[in-house]
């Protein structure tokens, strides 16, 4: 029969204190010390070692590491920087024990050097190395949020410091905090004092009448109510004794603390002064209209507390902003370049770029920075910032520009240096609008001609005789067959311009493009059986839609303009353009999908005239055939108009075809080849399967016949992703209202930190309420 052994504890030894990796540990390590800086990961885990006690066993952990966490947030107090919780500081130190014992472990196994055939492999490794390189950074116990809750420079730095390169020391108390704590303690004590020592009054006086009016009751003197004189006695000895019981209450309205109020003023460009105008008088009609006249109304806003709340405001408006979007697709990032007056200097001009990406379901602006000059190197660093601020440098796939050599340099723009810096493949996608801008030009040049002053002098001229013209009497390309002969299609494109006009335009000018259109084809605008014309706007040699509108409108009213002939056939020509060809592309143009195709349309469709403006319209569009690249004619797959064999032939030359050794963002005409015979497979190749590693669409579907493709999950998946593809710069150029609304003039504030903040802020109203303030 085996003897029962006593299970004993294993003796204590010298080398016990000596603690692998960690280094010694001594019994006067049981407290922090006190070095001017916060402790480090292999200081606390002494502490926390010096404290666990022999006997061993769960409790004596927790027990080490509850002291432990005392000590550490009571050092960490002294800083002013805000902390975990205990519960979370012990939770820590139990799991960082429990990953060293797991590091031990292994190293028994291993042995102190690794050995070929040893069981610890290149993770244990790993794990010990990452380890080690931790335990003489800082233990950080901060609260997550301690850099927006710091209010203080200075503890933000010193936080920053011992986070990095730990150069940052404390000297002793901070003297400035401490005198403000104790002088906040001190009023506090006033507080109290003052308010128990009118209870104490208010006690006394309740006390001091109970007693007059039972001695009153005593004595008899309640009888001499029934005359009149004893009763006016007695009222004004009840006068005498009268205690007020309550004083008059004070109410502190602070309306400024909502983020609504502070974002109104902010979108309706209220500087400080007024907006305290507003909100004092605004409150006491409030109060006015509740009747409480009766209390004492104490309204929070002075100039320069509607200054102060409206900047707090604005800065947790947009750090909850950044913090809550989180897309859960792929976007695509808009950025488009507009001089504005400089931040630091009025008269000097300087660039302005607002970033903005858009996606399934969202479209967010980013931010709208000032560019120290406007080189494609600033623009691609401000971009990538903004990215990698947003944490979206992972989410973005494709960015969408002007087409300026500053955006679209092959070496030195914008979009190379972005994808360089992002080290990653983008979708290179050119504004269909601007694009178009410069065919339009093209024709303009070669028909209207282009003067040397700043402005359109037919524009000039129609603004001057706007008011004497007869409205009624116009002409139209209808009242002429011959005229009508040159426009192909002119029904239809009547039909376009309607189905057009029912569906929401983002811009008053769009629409009227349209109107024009009909108009000038002799049709009806739906709605408007007698149309009124709008009065000519800007006539600025840079805004091209807004030559289209004079272009109609001289020519309709040329009669009483008193055009020559030839002047009247120039502009003729250049009216038959854009209900030809330029409507229908302008208005198709934020559809990805119909890009290749419709491109290359366009170009067979010049190709057959012989018009010296045409051809010199197909000459500009042959410069930018951006999308019938070898990436982007893959958007050709998804687009319902092309033919089922058309969609085969592009697959087959995706699979077989040799691409170039550069993969260059904008096709060339293929050599030996007529431009009316090019098919949208004469552009494919191997180089066209980068399209679905960048969009991460799956090719699977592509092994199918395309007549099963609406069936396969990938290419619903695929086509999803690519009919959210918006390839126009609107969405950036709706931002220009922005800056000027906002940014020039430093109406409401010159920092430029704050001028973003307002922004975002700003953004989110407009999302939130209409421009009369109704929710949306």
């Amino acid at each position: 029969m085996s003897k029962k052994v006593k299970k004993t504890h294993r003796v204590t030894t010298r080398t016990d204190s000596d603690k692998w990796l960690i280094g010694n540990v001594c019994n006067e390590d049981k407290s922090l010390a006190l070095t001017g800086k916060l402790p480090t990961l292999r200081e606390v885990l002494k502490t926390f070692f010096a404290n666990i006690t022999p006997s061993p066993g769960k409790g004596s952990v927790q027990a080490a590491a509850k002291a432990t966490a005392l000590q550490l947030i009571s050092l960490w107090e002294k800083t002013s920087i805000p902390t975990l919780n205990r519960i979370a500081v012990v939770k820590r130190l139990v799991r960082i024990h429990t990953e060293y014992y797991k590091l031990v472990k292994d190293k028994r196994l291993s042995g102190p050097v690794k050995k070929p055939g040893s069981k610890m492999g290149d993770t244990h490794e790993k794990k010990r190395e990452k380890f080690v390189k931790s335990l003489d950074c800082l233990f950080d116990i901060g609260h997550k949020n301690a850099f927006q809750i710091i209010t203080i420079e200075e503890d933000r730095l010193f936080y920053k410091s011992m986070q990095t390169d730990r150069l940052g020391f404390m000297l002793g108390l901070d003297k400035t905090y401490n005198d403000q704590q104790k002088k906040a303690s001190q009023k506090a004590a006033r507080i109290a004092a003052r308010k128990e020592k009118e209870l104490a009054f208010k006690m006394k006086c309740e006390k001091e009448k109970n007693e007059f009016l039972a001695t009153r009751q005593l004595s008899g003197l309640s009888a001499l109510s029934s005359s009149e004189g004893a009763s006016s006695n007695a009222e004004e000895t009840d006068d005498e004794f009268k205690i007020d019981g309550k004083k008059k209450k004070v109410v502190k309205v602070d309306v400024l603390k909502n983020q609504l109020v502070t974002s109104a003023l902010a979108r309706t460009s209220t500087s400080a002064a007024a907006g305290s105008m507003i909100v004092q008088a605004a409150v006491k009609a409030a109060v006015s209209e509740l009747g409480c006249e009766d209390q004492e109304i104490k309204i929070v806003c002075s100039k320069s507390q509607v200054k102060r709340k409206s900047d707090e405001n604005n800065m947790v408006v947009a750090t909850l902003i950044k913090q809550e979007y989180e897309p859960d697709c792929g976007v695509i990032a808009h950025f488009d370049g507009k001089l504005f007056p400089s931040n630091a200097d009025e008269k000097v001009k300087a660039d302005r770029l607002p970033v903005v990406v858009t996606g399934k379901g969202t479209e967010k602006l980013l931010g709208i920075p000032e560019l120290k000059h406007g080189s494609g190197e600033s623009i691609a660093s401000a971009v990538v910032s903004l990215l990698r601020e947003w944490d979206l440098q992972e989410k973005v796939f494709g960015l969408v520009f002007d087409t300026t050599s500053t955006n679209s340099g092959r070496w030195g723009g914008a979009c190379v240096l972005i994808q360089q810096k992002l080290n990653k493949e983008l979708l290179e996608l050119a504004c269909r609008h601007h694009v178009l801008e410069l065919v339009l030009g093209a024709v303009f040049e070669n028909t209207v001609g282009l003067s040397k002053t700043p402005d359109f002098l037919y524009g000039d001229m129609l603004k001057k005789k706007w008011d004497a013209l007869d409205k009624e009497k116009y002409r139209t390309a209808a009242a002429s067959r011959g005229i009508l002969r040159k426009i192909p299609n002119a029904d239809e494109t009547i039909k376009f311009c309607c189905d057009q006009l029912e569906t929401r335009q983002p811009r008053d000018d769009y629409r009227e493009l349209l109107e024009l259109t009909i108009i000038f084809l002799g049709g009806s605008v739906p709605g408007k059986p007698q149309y009124a014309f709008r009065k000519p706007g800007a006539t600025s040699k840079t805004r091209w839609m807004a030559k289209a509108l004079y272009l109609y409108k001289i020519w309709i009213f040329g009669k009483q303009l008193k055009l020559s002939t030839e002047e009247s056939e120039r502009f003729l020509a250049a009216c038959t353009f854009l209900c030809t060809y330029y409507v229908r592309h302008w208005f198709e143009c934020p559809v990805a999908v119909k890009a290749p195709a419709n491109d290359l349309q366009l170009i067979c469709a010049l190709s057959e005239r012989r018009e010296p403006y045409l051809k010199a319209a197909l000459a500009k569009m042959v410069c930018h055939l951006w999308y019938l690249s070898e990436k982007l004619v893959c958007l050709a797959l998804f687009d319902d108009r092309v033919s089922l064999e058309e969609k085969r032939n592009i697959v087959s030359s995706m699979k077989t075809k040799d691409g170039s050794v550069d993969s260059l963002p904008r096709a060339s005409l293929p050599p030996n080849k007529r431009v009316a015979a090019l098919q949208l497979s004469d552009f494919a190749n191997r180089n066209s399967l980068q399209f679905f590693a960048i969009t991460k669409i799956t090719t699977d579907f592509m092994d199918k016949d395309p007549k099963e493709w609406p069936n396969d999950p990938g290419f619903c998946h695929g086509l999803d992703l690519v009919r959210h593809i918006i390839p126009v710069n609107d969405v950036a150029e709706r931002n220009v209202s922005l800056m000027n609304k906002y940014l020039t003039g430093n109406k409401l504030t010159r920092n430029e930190e704050q001028r973003q903040y307002m922004l975002q802020a700003v953004e989110r109203h407009r999302m939130m309420y209409d421009k009369h303030g109704k929710k949306k």
